[in-house]
């Protein structure tokens, strides 16, 4: 029989009846050891392998006559594990020993982890006449174990370079795994985070530790938190806010896997909420300077505005006494332009005031409605200059009506202000961009030098020859520079435009 010693070879027990019997016994013997699906060794008590099985050949790679004769410990990686498995049925008072792990070598030099079950047997006399092991190639039994080990280990390298805390719990709502940071964003809790503990009981052991600042003092108010909290843990449906220290802000998500295991995260939101505190800081500074603004923009407009008014009046009473002096009638007379000049300036300070830093109200309306509605307080103008306006589109834009009206409007004041000629045109076009309207607005005047681009948004700033003489208080454009930009847009004038003045600005698409 292939890789089977004869039957007068393979060392057994006598067995008793007849020699029948016995042939029968032995043939069962050499079946059972032919058809084993694990290597089989049998070696004499010298440790030499006297016989072997097919299975024994298939896994090693060894033709019979490669093994049969051969200390058996050439089938280890390791020679010495030979002397170590005899060593300990001796210590042991053994006859056979429970599976073991050993590594292997086959023929062609690879090594495989195997479980091997070995043992002794004698003859009728007791005496050691050799040896048998049973192989079991285990290989594939490792290979998943150690992919599911890899997995494992790739996953826990994945949640350490997480910068944020990540933790699961499972269907018990007992704590599976954590990541470093998780742990480090609860540094008084920190010694009840380990696996098994309960969501609740790490919960309580910060309470009792002053984890959780907002919980408060007393008992009551702990147990209260400590319930509201549970609850937000298992019907979490948003993200929540929650404080951990009295600068320290985290943001907790939290989602329930097929299986019922809780998946959450913990992100450190400190800064943004810091950054949150001081803009709220700053916007309740200035909205009390706002107010204070507007109260004193009251009181000087009324407290300026009466003896302005006195002003006038006595120097028109002034003009018409007899007997004033002809120098004394042109210095009078500029009294009474210089008076009504402040006055024109008080009404542009209030009215930027007012509007300068509104809120803005976005509607959607027709550009035609904003025209319309900036020329009507000009009519007067427009008709005393045979004026034409023109307009070469009707877009519906979101904008705030009021303000973007108030723009038009001043740049319309502006451009019939400083008009040439008899009836002079007015262009305002608007066309749209990539991400915005452009509006631009265009007369034959004068136009503004170049050198003067920024200086005509400038509160106060008037520009061009005489500019002393002229009516307006220098606070049109630069209102019209904060209206737009309060709307995302932007304004300029454009010096490539020769025929006269151009202001563009912009307004967002949506």
């Amino acid at each position: 029989m292939h890789a089977l010693a004869s039957p007068d070879q393979v060392p057994v027990l006598e067995p008793e009846g007849s020699p029948l019997d016995r042939d029968i016994s032995i043939q069962s013997l050499h079946a059972v050891f032919a058809a084993m699906p694990d290597p089989v060794v049998i070696a004499d008590e010298k440790r030499v392998i006297a016989a072997v099985n097919p299975a024994m050949l298939k896994v090693f790679g060894y033709d019979e006559h490669e093994v049969i004769g051969r200390a058996k410990l050439m089938l280890y990686a390791d020679p010495d594990e030979d002397d170590r498995q005899i060593k300990s049925f001796a210590e042991a008072g053994l006859e056979a020993s429970d599976r073991t792990l050993a590594d292997f070598r086959r023929k062609d030099g690879s090594v495989f982890q195997g479980r091997i079950t070995a043992g002794k047997f004698g003859d009728l006399d007791g005496q050691c006449s050799g040896y048998f092991g049973i192989i079991q190639d285990i290989t594939d039994f490792l290979h998943p174990k150690q992919c599911r080990q890899d997995a494992d280990d790739v996953l826990q390298l994945a949640l350490e370079a997480n910068p944020d805390g990540f933790v699961v719990f499972d269907e018990e709502d007992r704590l599976v795994a954590c990541n470093s940071a998780y742990k480090a964003l609860y540094e008084k809790s920190k010694p009840a985070i380990r696996p098994g503990a309960t969501f609740e009981s790490i919960l309580r052991y910060g309470l009792e530790r002053g984890q959780y600042p907002t919980a408060g003092d007393t008992l009551e108010s702990r147990e209260a938190w400590l319930a509201e909290r549970l609850r937000q843990h298992r019907d979490q449906e948003a993200p929540l806010i929650q404080k951990i220290g009295p600068r320290r802000w985290l943001r907790i998500e939290e989602r329930v896997t097929s299986n019922s295991f809780r998946v959450g995260t913990r992100t450190d939101i400190s800064s943004i909420k810091l950054a949150e505190e001081k803009l709220a800081a700053i916007n309740s500074e200035l909205e009390t300077r706002t107010m204070a603004l507007e109260e004193f923009a009251a009181v000087v407009s009324h407290d300026l505005q009466a003896p302005l008014r006195h002003m006038t009046i006595f120097a028109k009473m002034l003009l018409e006494m007899e007997d004033l002096p002809a120098a004394g009638s042109g210095h009078v007379d500029q009294i009474a332009r210089s008076a009504d000049r402040m006055r024109a300036l008080i009404r542009s300070l209030l009215d930027y005031c007012k509007l300068a830093y509104q809120q803005v109200k976005r509607e959607k309306v027709r550009f035609s409605g904003i025209v319309s509605a900036a020329s009507e307080p000009l009519d007067w103008q427009i008709a005393e200059k045979g004026a034409l306006i023109t307009v070469n589109d009707d877009p519906v834009l979101s904008c705030d009506p009021e303000l973007l009206t108030r723009v038009i409007q001043n740049i319309l004041e502006n451009a019939l202000r400083f008009s040439n000629g008899e009836k002079p045109v007015i262009a305002i076009d608007i066309s749209r961009g990539p991400l915005d309207w452009v509006i631009s607005v265009s007369d034959a005047g004068p136009g503004v030098a170049a050198k003067h681009a920024d200086r005509v948004f400038q509160m106060f700033r008037q520009v061009g020859e005489d500019c002393s003489q002229r009516e307006g208080g220098g606070v049109g454009l630069a209102l019209c520079k904060r209206i737009v930009e309060s709307h995302g847009g932007r304004i300029w004038l454009d010096t490539a435009y020769t025929e006269g003045c151009c202001i563009r600005f912009t307004l967002p698409a949506e």
